[in-house]
């Protein structure tokens, strides 16, 4: 069915998703722009946020092709810091950067505080608790 007739409640809904994604990437890039010479450790919390929004957002339909777009080079990077500087196999990388997105996703959903996410990406993670990310927009 075609979404000609939205009603406000879907526009305002719609709206606030897409704000907080829009913060959530630019939080990515004003961290990008403060390390002009990132090291290993940036990379992983770059690919642990990134993979966090994709997380978040990837199930509302008019973002998920741009949200996988955004996260997968984050990700990509991450590993393959772990595969030439760490010289482990790719299983072993995947299985560690897994670990790591798993634990900052624990933390996110037990209230436990930490700089390595993003301020907005909290925010975000607090507000799909609140409104349905999943519903039709």
């Amino acid at each position: 069915m075609f979404n000609f007739f939205k009603s406000k409640a879907q526009r305002e809904h719609e709206q606030k998703i897409l704000t907080l994604y829009e913060q959530c990437i630019l939080d990515i890039n004003n961290f990008i722009n403060a390390h002009q010479n990132p090291t290993k450790d940036d990379f992983i919390q770059l690919a642990v946020n990134a993979k966090i929004i994709y997380n978040l957002f990837c199930s509302v339909k008019k973002l998920e092709a741009q949200t996988k777009e955004f996260a997968t080079p984050f990700v990509s990077t991450a590993l393959g810091f772990y595969i030439e500087v760490d010289g482990i196999d790719e299983d072993t990388a995947y299985l560690k950067l897994k670990a790591i997105i798993d634990n900052s996703i624990d933390n996110l959903n037990n209230k436990v505080n930490t700089d390595f996410i993003f301020p907005s990406i909290k925010v975000a993670f607090l507000m799909s608790k609140l409104i349905d990310f999943n519903k039709p927009i």
